[in-house]
């Protein structure tokens, strides 16, 4: 029997008959060498409603407008298929835009710094770092400045969840390396032609929960009220702020997110 693909997922997917009905199939029953796609034309089996033996009678045409369609018809102009599609393009650009673009900076002039959002693990574990030494020389003075002491641990309370925050903050440093991670796994699903609207759906959110950082880590330094090192994490809250990076980010994760709900659709499928 003749039919046509409407829909693929993970290998799966559902086939519309010549004769008007609609048959299932799983990756075991496709037997061409090319992944399934929607509009594919197809020949198969059909039993009791389960589409077996499927062979690719005709792929499925690329839209004038992708740039697969632009392709068409030139020597060695034509891209691969997952090139095209907006999981794999937004997956892409997160990729890149998490590990080469500005996503926290401190203002603007000749002091001007910056850190990747998988760079950001450096500037929390130094600070930490600040930390335990901080700590060291107060407890060598401890026993001799026993006021000094009561501030300091006063001062602590003062701060909050700031404290913990710090405490917190390195590990959470590495884990934003799950957010590039994701986003590769994400293409290479695409390259594969084994979509997941699962993977999709959690990278886009880590990577919109991302945006939280700026602020949280702002209010961290203006709380930590502790010497020498809480001057300066007080003077860095004044001027810290989103670099470009971090919109990026975050309109990739948006566009993931609205791609795992199916509010953008892939080219081939119209």
């Amino acid at each position: 029997m003749k039919g046509q693909i409407l829909g693929v997922e993970s290998g799966s997917g559902i086939i519309l008959g010549e004769d008007g009905q609609r048959y299932r199939f799983t990756p075991l029953d496709w037997k061409d060498v090319q992944p399934p796609a929607a509009q594919d034309q197809v020949d198969f089996v059909a039993l009791s409603g389960q589409a077996t033996e499927i062979y690719r009678m005709q792929a499925s045409p690329a839209p004038a407008w992708s740039v697969q369609g632009l392709g068409q018809g030139t020597a060695g102009g034509r891209l691969p298929s997952f090139a095209t599609r907006p999981p794999f393009l937004l997956a892409l650009l997160l990729l890149l835009a998490a590990l080469f673009l500005p996503f926290i900076d401190n203002g603007s002039g000749d002091e001007k710094c910056c850190a990747s959002l998988t760079g950001i693990y450096q500037v929390y574990s130094g600070i930490a770092a600040a930390r335990t030494a901080s700590d060291a020389v107060d407890r060598q003075f401890a026993s001799l400045d026993f006021h000094r002491q009561i501030e300091r641990q006063r001062a602590r309370n003062n701060g909050g969840w700031s404290t913990i925050f710090f405490q917190v903050a390195p590990w959470l440093g590495y884990a934003l390396w799950l957010i590039p991670l994701g986003a590769a796994a994400v293409m290479l699903r695409e390259i594969k032609g084994d979509r997941s609207h699962t993977v999709e759906g959690v990278v886009g959110l880590g990577a919109l929960a991302t945006l939280l950082l700026i602020p949280a880590t702002r209010s961290a330094f203006a709380a930590y009220d502790d010497g020498l090192l809480g001057f300066a994490l007080r003077g860095a809250a004044e001027t810290l702020g989103f670099g470009f990076g971090a919109f990026v980010v975050g309109a990739c994760g948006a566009g993931l997110v609205f791609t795992a709900l199916d509010a953008v659709r892939r080219p081939s499928q119209g």
